[in-house]
C-alpha cells in the first residue's frame, strides 16, 4: 500500500533527475576541456560534459535532502516525534 501510494512521487523524481541531467548536458558548451586524467587514452576531442551534468544533478538532490532534513528536524520537529 505505501509503495503504491509513493510510486508516482518516486517516478516523477526519477523523471525530473533524468530531464535535468539531459538539459544540463545539452546546455553546456562543447569546447570545455577536462583535465587529462578524466580523458581515456588522451583523446584530443574528449568531451566530459556528463561529469559536470552529474555533479549538477547530485548538487540539486543533496541540497533538497539537506533542506528537507533541516525543515523536518528544526522547524517542524516531526523527525524527533516520528521515531519508533
Amino acid at each position: 500500500p505505501a509503495l503504491r501510494r509513493m510510486a508516482p512521487l518516486i517516478l516523477s523524481g526519477y523523471a525530473f533527475n533524468t530531464v535535468l541531467y539531459l538539459l544540463v548536458k545539452a546546455l553546456l558548451p562543447t569546447n570545455m576541456s577536462p583535465a587529462p586524467e578524466y580523458c581515456p587514452n588522451d583523446e584530443p576531442d574528449c568531451d566530459r560534459r556528463d561529469l559536470l551534468a552529474f555533479q549538477a544533478v547530485s548538487f540539486v538532490n543533496l541540497s533538497y535532502l539537506g533542506l528537507l532534513g533541516c525543515y523536518s528536524f528544526f522547524l517542524t520537529g516531526s523527525a524527533a516525534d516520528a521515531l519508533p
